[in-house]
């Protein structure tokens, strides 16, 4: 075999390690990413397509519309034996769950990290629906629909976990599986979800998983710092609603409400909160902090879900804000999965209040568009 044919497949060799090291690069550079997920937001619903599925009579009509849309490859394998709504609802499920699984795919390095985190705020969500969904005896294809695959409960393990009997044969099914976990299974978890303690699992749960995912960010990092900012901005939504719901169903919150740590609101605010006897007070408490604003700007707020919705809303504006930043930082990724979560839930809205018989300005006022 002559030297040139051995000097042809060295340089050969090594052009395949430069192209490997180039695209293992790329994936971990902020440029190329966000060059990828701007075309990725491009496709993004717009003002247009909503108006055309306000104006639906039917979920059957509304699914025609978004089969021209980039919807239609998932509404195209939609199972027609299934009941429509549910078989929608699935569709949804896996586009939300291939938008997670191509961010991760196109990054690397910290950038992957930090997507990692705020996804795995849907792993920590499916397991709270589905503790909750069985210590309440909410029927199974109700919990199957709240489900979306997202990092670690990926489909064949949701699945799994949604036909456990109980509440504690979930928690005994995780703690057999050979992964690691973003929360400690610690043997309080495992009391209060034997006992049906809701209120304590889940907080043992959300406590647990916002400190490990604080625990693994650099403050002195600029990007590691929004998604800090973004978990415990979510931290404070949870410690609200929590006080609200008790306030509302006439529980005093006092000794008996558990808030997570780390997030914004001051311990002279929580414990205001805490202090709290009427839904009323709660609000006055709310007005007086950050989140005052949705009460300020006199928002027509029916329900607790609403204001909760007002708040996602106020956070979901303040992560698309970042993209406004460092073209070259994670705010145009992070604002992209918040304004795909948002999208999604428009949909769900949309296809609901249409099966319902609710009319267009009623829809219209619960949905939420960001561009």
């Amino acid at each position: 075999m002559g030297g040139g044919y051995i000097f042809k497949q060295a340089l050969l060799k090594l052009t395949d390690i430069c192209q490997h090291i180039k695209i293992h690069d790329m994936v971990d550079d902020y440029g190329y990413i966000n060059a990828r997920i701007r075309g990725m937001k491009s496709r993004l619903l717009d003002e247009r397509v909503y108006n055309e599925l306000l104006n639906q009579p039917d979920l059957d009509s509304m699914i025609s519309v978004l089969k021209n849309t980039q919807y239609g490859a998932v509404l195209a394998r939609m199972h027609k034996s299934e009941n429509l709504m549910d078989a929608f609802i699935q569709a949804l499920r896996e586009d939300l769950e291939n938008t997670f699984k191509k961010i991760l795919k196109i990054s690397s390095g910290n950038p992957r990290k930090l997507f990692q985190i705020l996804l795995m705020r849907y792993d920590i969500e499916n397991l709270l629906i589905l503790i909750r969904g069985k210590i309440q005896n909410i029927p199974e294809r109700d919990i199957r629909n709240s489900l979306v695959p997202a990092f670690i409960f990926d489909r064949a393990r949701l699945n799994e976990l949604v036909t456990a009997k109980d509440a504690a044969e979930i928690i005994d099914t995780i703690a057999t599986w050979s992964i690691e976990l973003p929360l400690s299974i610690t043997r309080d978890l495992v009391r209060a979800v034997r006992e049906k303690n809701l209120h304590l699992a889940e907080y043992l749960i959300e406590e647990s998983f916002y400190s490990w995912a604080l625990s693994e960010l650099n403050e002195n990092d600029e990007n590691d710092r929004i998604v800090a900012g973004v978990l415990r901005r979510l931290i404070d939504i949870r410690n609200i609603i929590a006080t609200l719901i008790m306030l509302k169903d006439g529980i005093k919150p006092l000794g008996r409400i558990h808030y997570l740590s780390n997030g914004t609101l001051s311990k002279s605010v929580l414990k205001s909160l805490e202090n709290a006897s009427t839904l009323e007070e709660g609000y006055s408490v709310i007005a007086n902090t950050p989140y005052g604003k949705i009460l300020r700007e006199g928002r027509k707020i029916d329900s607790i879900t609403d204001f909760e919705r007002h708040l996602e809303k106020l956070e979901v504006e303040s992560v698309i804000n970042l993209k406004r930043g460092d073209p070259l930082g994670i705010g145009i990724g992070a604002s992209y999965i918040f304004s795909k979560e948002s999208e999604v839930t428009n949909l769900r809205i949309i296809a609901y209040g249409i099966s319902f018989g609710l009319s267009k300005p009623e829809i219209r006022d619960k949905i939420v568009i960001y561009q």
